[in-house]
């Protein structure tokens, strides 16, 4: 979808809510503080960059948290709202929810801006979670089950309910983003062990030959994996949300995850995923999935359609080693997987370069002069 169709599609939007709710662009731009000149404003007049900008168009037109997290999925390309991010998502899905419920009493005419109210309600949630964190033990819940217990929470200007909510979930927030973790883990190892396979085999590829030097550990990647994938994949992914590695010490924020889609993407092709997979990755980090009504996406999606069936060795060993499935591979064939994975984000940079296309995800290092 091209910027001037989404750009569109997205004042069509507006202008449905705005005659829905009976707001005008005016109380939108003084709602969340930003210049109208009486004919035009930015959020208007082209699609907005941030996610905060969609948080608070959408409240000031007393949206529910489904409908901006559709937005920022469908027009922005960043993640949705994630109700485990304790420092940010949380406090912004609890003010969302608060306005969206007192816009309804109110024939969408508010008195109170809750927008504004961002930086109040996240000092109570890091005061209330730092207070808990080292005395509150509790099991830890799946995301969208904590989701429906934020629907249950009570919602109130001085954010007791909020307090009480985390104080109730606290050893939920611990598990932020560890599944999308995993799952990358899970390839990693499946290489490795492929690699491992191959020890004592005479096939292996020339790039893959300096590997063999490492012990098979994640650091003997660099060259097929980025230095900053391998950064984000190491440490102990049970600690991911809250552990400071550098420091050592707990924190109340996330440790550094990319806040590009095109990022993951690049760690996905890094790990020889294929178009079902990153797309299960994409959703388990809030992103949306790989869409058809992007060119460049779409030719990414037929690529990697073709380059799987065309590398049937690879499917094989990810039912083994990730899936457990009882499957008879020998040395030479693991060996081969494993190679044919971490050269599948090169496989598919020569096949953009041949339809004249540019390659996103992937960066040439430059050589030292």
């Amino acid at each position: 979808m091209s910027n001037l169709i989404r750009s569109r599609e997205w004042r069509e939007t507006l202008d449905d809510l705005m005659q829905k709710t009976g707001t005008s662009i005016s109380q939108i731009a003084d709602y969340i503080d930003v210049p109208y000149n009486g004919s035009e404003t930015n959020f208007y007049a082209k699609l907005p960059q941030k996610r905060r900008k969609f948080i608070g168009i959408g409240m000031a037109l007393g949206q529910p948290a489904t409908v901006i997290n559709n937005w920022i999925l469908k027009y922005s390309g960043k993640r949705r709202l994630y109700v485990k991010d304790v420092s940010e998502d949380l406090v912004w899905l609890y003010l969302i929810e608060l306005n969206h419920r007192y816009m309804e009493e109110n024939n969408f005419h508010p008195a109170i801006n809750y927008y504004k109210m961002y930086e109040d309600c996240q000092n109570t949630a890091y005061i209330t979670y730092r207070q808990l964190w080292e005395e509150v033990i509790l099991n830890s819940i799946d995301t969208q089950d904590l989701e429906v217990r934020l629907e249950d929470a009570v919602y109130d200007e001085t954010f007791e309910g909020l307090k009480e909510f985390i104080f109730d979930n606290m050893d939920s927030f611990k598990t932020a983003y560890t599944k999308p973790r995993k799952m990358l883990d899970s390839y990693v190892e499946c290489i490795l062990e492929g690699l491992t396979a191959g020890l004592a085999n005479d096939n292996a590829s020339d790039e893959s030959r300096h590997i063999k030097g490492s012990k098979y550990r994640l650091n003997g990647l660099r060259g097929f994996l980025d230095d900053s994938m391998i950064n984000y994949l190491s440490g102990d992914i049970d600690t991911h949300h809250v552990i400071d590695r550098k420091k050592g010490v707990r924190i109340l924020s996330t440790k550094h995850i990319p806040a590009s889609r095109k990022i993951h993407i690049s760690m996905c092709l890094a790990l020889g995923m294929t178009g079902d997979e990153v797309d299960q990755y994409l959703r388990l980090m809030g992103f949306a999935p790989l869409g058809s009504k992007d060119p460049v996406e779409r030719f990414l999606a037929e690529a990697l359609d073709s380059w799987e069936k065309e590398h049937p060795l690879q499917r094989a060993m990810k039912s083994r080693c990730i899936y457990d499935e009882p499957i008879d591979l020998d040395s030479t064939e693991m060996l081969k997987a494993a190679e044919s994975m971490l050269q599948l984000r090169l496989d598919l940079r020569d096949r953009f370069a041949k339809q004249g296309l540019m390659f996103p995800y992937y960066t040439e290092k430059r050589k030292p002069e």
